[in-house]
This record gives C-alpha cells, sequence and structure tokens, in this order.
C-alpha cells in the first residue's frame, strides 16, 4: 500500500491498506489477547486516514485518524509506560488537528495541537536525543503558532513559530539530507517571513523569505513536496517580487 501511494497510485494503494486492515481485524477476532494486531490497525487508518487526506475526502480521513485515536488511548491503558504507544497517539492528535486546521476549526485544532505537544515534549523529556521526538515538536510548535496567529494572539503565534524553527534548525544541522526535516524547515522560516505581524526588519524578512525558497530549491530534486505545501513556492516568489524596490 505505501509503495503504491509513494508513487500515486492511489487507488491501488487504498486497496493494499483495506486489505490489510481486514486482517487485521480478523486477526483481533482470532487472537484478542495479540496487542501486536490493535497496533496495527491503527496504523493502517492513520495511513489510510492519510491518504484520503491528501485526496481533499476530509470528512473519511478524520473517521479514520479517529478510529486510529481510539486504539491508541486504549493501548495506552493497558501500556501506559510503552513510548512507541505514546509516540503514535501523538502522531494520530498531529493528524486530526490538521484536518482542523483545514477546516479552520481552531477550536479542534488546538484542543488536538495541544495533546499531540503535550505528548512530545514528555517523550523528548524521558529522551531528548531521539530526533522523531524532537521533529514531532517543532511540526507541533509550528502548528501552535498558526493556531494562535488565527485566534489573533500574535506573540504566541511568534513564539511558537521561532521554537519549531530553532528546533528544526538544530535537526537541519544533524542531519542536512533528510528531506522532511528540511521542509518543515523550510515551511517554519516560511511562515515567520511571510507573516505580516511579524516586527522584523524589511532585509531581516526577505532574508528569510529567500533561505525557505533556497531550502525548497535544494530539496526539489529529491522529493515532491508534501500536499499541503504545494502552494508555497509561489508564495514565497510572489512575496519576494513584492518585497524588491521597483525599477
Amino acid at each position: 500500500g505505501v509503495v503504491h501511494v509513494l508513487q500515486g497510485e492511489f487507488d491501488q494503494g487504498l486497496q493494499h491498506y483495506q486489505q490489510s486492515l481486514q486482517i487485521s481485524h480478523q486477526s483481533i477476532q482470532a487472537h484478542p489477547e495479540e496487542r501486536y494486531w490493535y497496533r496495527h490497525a491503527a496504523l493502517v487508518y492513520n495511513n489510510i486516514g492519510d491518504l484520503l487526506e491528501q485526496q481533499g475526502k476530509l470528512d473519511a480521513a478524520l473517521q479514520n485518524y479517529q478510529d486510529a485515536r481510539v486504539i491508541y488511548e486504549k493501548e495506552i491503558q493497558a501500556t501506559p509506560d510503552n513510548a512507541s504507544t505514546q509516540m503514535s497517539l501523538a502522531i494520530a492528535h498531529e493528524n486530526i488537528c490538521s484536518i482542523a486546521r483545514t477546516r479552520g476549526d481552531w477550536a479542534n485544532a488546538e484542543k488536538h495541537c495541544t495533546i499531540a505537544l503535550d505528548l512530545y515534549q514528555k517523550l523528548a523529556h524521558l529522551d531528548a536525543n531521539d530526533t522523531s521526538r524532537q521533529h514531532g515538536l517543532a511540526r507541533m510548535n509550528i502548528a501552535q503558532g498558526l493556531i494562535k496567529r488565527s485566534q489573533g494572539q500574535i506573540p504566541e503565534a511568534l513564539a511558537g513559530l521561532q521554537a519549531g524553527v530553532a528546533i528544526g534548525e538544530k535537526l537541519a544541522l544533524i542531519n542536512p539530507d533528510h528531506v522532511e526535516w528540511q521542509h518543515y524547515l523550510a515551511w517554519g522560516i516560511a511562515q515567520l517571513g511571510l507573516m505580516p505581524e511579524n516586527p522584523v526588519p524589511p532585509g531581516t524578512r526577505t532574508a528569510m523569505l529567500k533561505k525557505a525558497q533556497d531550502i525548497l530549491r535544494v530539496q526539489q530534486p529529491k522529493a515532491p513536496l508534501p500536499h499541503w505545501m504545494k502552494d508555497l513556492p509561489d508564495q514565497l516568489q510572489r512575496a519576494l517580487g513584492a518585497s524588491s524596490p521597483a525599477g
């Protein structure tokens, strides 16, 4: 399923995901004591949700993300100290937050963003060297910044964006070739540069926009942009054009 999705073959990918989910549920019925199959079903729900979200099928995507969340919450009740399950639950809340943000449902976006951010913070506190946890922190700080901006809370918005970018810059130094980290770093920097309420000098704003643009250009041959970042290159180009002196 994953291979088909990466190749843009969404129908085939969905078919394989659904087959995998059916196997998970059959295995749960046959062996309810085997916790692996519950976690596997939740993983597939998340994958289906991501595929449907890319297609703009937000209602169906949200239902799958919620199904994953419910399973992970039950798993944490059974094994409260399982860091892997806590990480998976954070991702489920992050995905639900993504749908809410797309819809402009800022109350639910803030609710699920806060839960995900708290989980990532706790996990990072347990192991500060785990880069996947740090990247989760970066993502959710940026998301929180955008949510706060939508609510008119500008100082909190700037703090969230700046915190996310700071973590992203550290991760980029650890592995400059990690495309996903670079994409999120460019996204965070771009949001700071595109935000008119950000009280920075024009030269600093232009430098932010150019830095984000440069990161995207370097990463372009390596992997396509995530679906939610497709418009960012054009936004940066327009903003840089508008900031250039006439003549």
